[in-house]
């Protein structure tokens, strides 16, 4: 077996064998993913859809991390066309044609940290469909709650000693799949599903673990003008770290995307419906506007969670292989905050397959 690395083009090329006895996972991981939300599903129906409007734990899975998808007001369902859409709408992941990597570090309010890396690849699989347009993805979301101070104190109240721990730290692990479900004179329809194992431990003493999964549909126009998305996120059982046990944080997304062009520039408008178990109905909505291929500003309202502020701004500078996400936000309990996502969009990896092309449109 041979593998041989291109400087100049940032390839690896692997030996025709060595694919064959390795490739075997991503081959089969699709009817792996299908086959066990099947099952969890199914064992798990009523939980996962019991509850209703309070206190959910695992919140840090509200979080909108990714930088691109903040600057347009967290409305990102429909859009679903870059590794963001793992977070979003894993059925975006099959109108993607390129590996891509991304990376997203930031600091919110007080000292709680959150951390994101997301990659997706186009496979060498027919699909459950048969279409032959299928890709799998991988992300991982961490959160630290940051320090706090713990004061012991004797029986008499005067003081004894006092310690640090870390306040929570979560870790949430996702594998993607998604696939062309249809491709019809009218567009194309795409379906997605995820599935995450998540780990939290509170002051470093409690621990709950439980599995999770989204599910996700994309439509796209034949001129890709126009898409539609909806998901739903979070499912699953019931958590507890003591007794006492809260629902997941599920969320159900619907959206549109409209793309037109204005005197030489891209113009692209984005709304989201949400609804979240522990909330009333919003809407985020945004728009990403490109005078340049290079060159992308945003700017879009956001009514969730967290109490971010009305407005998100944001922009990007982008290459056919690389990509940075910048988004700005400022919220009356956070004060503000920046955002900057590192995307990596090339083929580090030569398929002995031919490559990966969306269906032409007419």
């Amino acid at each position: 077996m041979k593998i041989q690395f291109n400087p100049d083009t940032l390839q690896f090329t692997y030996d025709h064998n060595l694919w064959s006895s390795a490739f075997w996972i991503f081959r089969s991981a699709p009817k792996i993913i299908v086959f066990s939300l099947v099952l969890f599903l199914s064992s798990n129906g009523k939980k996962c859809f019991a509850g209703s409007a309070g206190t959910t734990s695992f919140t840090f899975l509200k979080q909108i991390v990714p930088a691109r998808p903040l600057g347009m007001g967290g409305a990102f369902v429909a859009v679903a066309d870059d590794a963001s859409t793992i977070y979003y709408n894993p059925a975006g992941l099959a109108n993607i044609d390129k590996m891509e990597i991304s990376a997203t570090y930031f600091k919110s309010f007080i000292d709680t940290r959150y951390s994101c890396l997301n990659y997706m690849q186009p496979i060498d699989y027919d699909g459950i469909f048969g279409k032959g347009i299928t890709s799998l993805g991988l992300s991982m979301i961490a959160f630290n709650g940051g320090k706090m101070d713990v004061a012991l104190t004797n029986e008499d109240g005067t003081f004894k000693d006092n310690y640090t721990l870390t306040a929570e730290e979560d870790l949430a692990l996702t594998l993607s799949y998604g696939e062309l479900l249809g491709n019809f004179s009218s567009g194309m329809h795409y379906l997605g599903v995820n599935l995450s194992t998540i780990r939290s431990t509170l002051v470093e003493q409690y621990n709950a673990e439980t599995w999770s999964s989204d599910i996700g549909w994309l439509y796209c126009s034949r001129q890709d003008n126009f898409h539609l998305g909806f998901s739903i996120r979070n499912l699953g059982p019931k958590v507890s770290y003591i007794e006492a046990s809260e629902s997941l944080p599920k969320t159900r997304m619907l959206g549109g995307m409209y793309k037109f062009r204005l005197n030489n520039w891209d113009i692209m408008g984005v709304l989201d419906v949400v609804k979240a178990i522990d909330s009333d109905q919003y809407y985020n909505w945004g728009f990403e506007i490109k005078p340049l291929k290079a060159i992308a500003f945003r700017f879009g309202g956001y009514n969730g969670s967290y109490n971010l502020g009305p407005l998100t701004t944001g922009f990007s500078v982008l290459t056919k292989s690389y990509q940075m996400d910048y988004a700005f936000i400022s919220g009356h309990d956070i004060g503000e905050q920046h955002r900057i996502t590192f995307t990596i969009k090339r083929s580090f990896m030569s398929l002995p397959t031919e490559k990966y092309i969306v269906p032409p449109k007419l």
